[in-house]
């Protein structure tokens, strides 16, 4: 009888242990680096409504604030005027765009110094007008952050 106590109370401390270290991939399939990252999993679904560069609906609106489930009712190239820094905890659902998809250019997307990202089926393309010659995305110092199905310049 004491053995079998001893044993559950073992499981009793053990199984709560198992059962945090068990995450939820970031979609079915993820891999590697990033493959844990929770995105905007239980935060507000942003609407991209327009291919401006700024104001509300836009992709620097959307991905302005954490906890975000971005998602595209637009299709095809939104143009930057300036750099844009992604915030922690955002999913980026590239594949919610209608048609030919979406892409971003003419500056860097930044995920920079941000944590939990996920950003999935989106072209980067800074082009050769970028005044810095930026790069498509940055990724300093960025953690838990997973890119997938993504095109970068």
């Amino acid at each position: 009888m004491t053995r079998t106590r001893t044993i559950l109370q073992v499981l009793a401390l053990t199984l709560p242990g198992a059962a945090a270290m068990a995450q939820v991939p970031a979609f079915p399939g993820a891999l590697g680096f990033g493959a844990n990252a929770t995105g905007g999993r239980g935060g507000t679904v942003y609407h991209v409504t327009t291919l401006a560069d700024s104001g509300p609906g836009s992709f620097r609106d959307a991905v302005s604030q954490p906890n975000r489930i971005v998602v595209f009712d637009v299709s095809g190239y939104i143009t930057l005027n300036s750099e844009v820094s992604v915030k922690s905890h955002i999913t980026i659902a590239g594949q919610t765009a209608p048609g030919g998809g979406i892409a971003i250019r003419g500056r860097e997307v930044s995920f920079g110094s941000q944590q939990n990202i996920i950003c999935r089926f989106v072209r980067f393309r800074p082009g050769a007008g970028s005044p810095n010659n930026d790069n498509g995305v940055n990724l300093y110092r960025a953690r838990n952050i997973i890119l997938d199905h993504v095109s970068i310049e």
